[in-house]
């Protein structure tokens, strides 16, 4: 989420509306739409009280050795005589690939979360917190910790939990540490990691700020539960029977398979 002025917001509400972008490179180049940068698109998917990823693909005109640089890409919207930019984050190229047949280079590169997908190594002093542990892990990665606290900050933690378990990245205890402090996990546009809960924004959407729309069938509330121990099949079972011979479908619910995703792209 970008945090933007009510002009901005507004601009980008509008039905009809301008947008471009521009990246800045490592060395301070600048490259805009108008110029050599063609496109880019940026897509983001998250868990709840997991942790998120943001990947861009972008192409511009021309060779450009990026691999393993990092760039800052900018989004903006015109208003007030002007076009308007917002940092919309900052990314680690991991692949550039240069096609002479069209002359342009399509490269491919993730947030900051990519530091945290490395195999973990025991970090901290022990007995600690929660936040001071998770201070370390950032440490470890190499990201910068934007939170001051987190929820459930100080539960104690008095020990290295993690250190004799075996192909388990950074990015694994923190997903674990997600869970604990009832938050997510994101890299915010200037390359830091932050946790964040669910919150009540404010923000009220309307029929306008909908894009695309699909309303399938309506179910009502899980009406049978089993909760079972294997192998013992000890089974707890409840049920609703007179809603269970309500001619009507049923459905259940299954929270693994909540999954947010999004994207930008400007062209």
């Amino acid at each position: 989420m970008l945090t933007v002025d009510s002009a901005f917001k507004d601009a980008m509400q509008a039905p009809i509306k301008r947008v471009r972008g521009y990246i800045v490179l490592q060395d301070g180049t600048e490259i805009h739409s108008d110029g050599d940068l063609v496109k880019y698109t940026i897509t983001s998917t998250g868990d709840f009280l997991k942790t998120a990823m943001s990947e861009i693909k972008a192409t511009f005109n021309g060779k450009k050795e990026l691999e393993g640089t990092m760039i800052d890409v900018f989004y903006g919207v015109y208003y007030d005589d002007q076009y308007n930019y917002v940092l919309k984050g900052k990314f680690n190229i991991t692949e550039a690939i240069y096609k002479q047949t069209n002359d342009t280079t399509e490269v491919t590169g993730y947030d900051n979360m990519l530091q945290f997908t490395v195999p973990y190594s025991p970090v901290g002093e022990y007995p600690s917190t929660m936040y001071d542990y998770l201070t370390a892990i950032c440490a470890g990665a190499g990201v910068v910790l934007e939170n001051d606290s987190i929820f459930n900050g100080a539960i104690d933690v008095p020990e290295d939990y993690y250190k004799n378990i075996e192909d388990f990245t950074y990015r694994d205890v923190l997903e674990d540490i997600c869970e604990v402090a009832a938050s997510y996990a994101i890299i915010n546009a200037n390359g830091n990691l932050e946790l964040r809960q669910i919150a009540d924004t404010g923000e009220i959407l309307t029929f306008d700020n909908l894009l695309e729309l699909e309303t399938g069938n309506q179910y009502g509330g899980i009406n049978s539960l089993v909760l079972s121990r294997q192998p013992q099949n000890d089974d707890v079972y409840v049920k609703d029977d007179a809603d269970i011979n309500r001619p009507t479908t049923k459905n259940i619910l299954d929270l693994n398979k909540f999954k947010v995703t999004y994207s930008t792209e400007v062209t």
